[in-house]
């Protein structure tokens, strides 16, 4: 099981079930914190799409953990937990679709 826990506010503890309505919010979030991220920014090539490429990376995280896991959000909206879990992850076109807009 992968847990990845963002936060820019160090005095958060409750958190919610992320809806759909709280993506761009999650997905800011996890721009925010991963903008600098040395790994992040060599996948992602350092020019003028970089930005839109790290989005596109995060809106995939968010996409695969809430169909293969669990989303949380803050009570404040500005921390997030994405939880992978690799047993419920099954063959879909859906997933399919992902892979491929992530590596376009």
């Amino acid at each position: 099981m992968w847990k990845f826990i963002f936060s820019r506010d160090p005095y958060f503890v409750m958190f919610m079930s992320g809806a759909l309505k709280e993506k761009e919010r999650i997905v800011q979030i996890l721009l925010e914190a991963f903008e600098r991220n040395k790994s992040v920014n060599y996948i992602c090539c350092n020019d003028g799409l970089r930005y839109q490429r790290i989005r596109l990376l995060m809106e995939y995280a968010y996409d695969v953990c809430k169909k293969y896991g669990k989303v949380y959000l803050s009570d404040n909206k500005n921390a997030c937990a994405l939880i992978l879990l690799p047993a419920k992850k099954t063959f879909s076109f859906q997933s399919i679709i992902w892979d491929i807009k992530l590596v376009l």
